[in-house]
């Protein structure tokens, strides 16, 4: 599940990204890819979540970064997922 919130922590967009084993998946525009509605947001937070398997399944590891462009000086900005229970 990948959800994305304002920095007053109102969802902004959510949805479910079906990620097999081993695969990498890139949104170039996150925004876009979960179907957020139009128009500018600040301090978004993008949310990584892990649907838990069945029962006695393996646990489920991911990794998850992220790069925003400034697009007023054109800089960009690059971070790791942080992990959280």
């Amino acid at each position: 599940m990948l959800t994305l919130a304002s920095g007053d922590g109102q969802v902004v967009a959510s949805q479910i990204v079906d990620v097999k084993a081993m695969e990498f998946i890139r949104l170039l525009d996150v925004f876009a890819a979960l179907n957020a509605p139009p128009g500018d947001v600040d301090n978004v937070r993008a949310t990584f979540e892990s649907i838990v398997p069945v029962a006695g399944g393996a646990p489920v590891l991911f990794v998850a970064s992220c790069t925003v462009q400034n697009n007023t000086w054109f800089d960009a900005d690059f971070r790791i997922a942080k992990f959280h229970f």
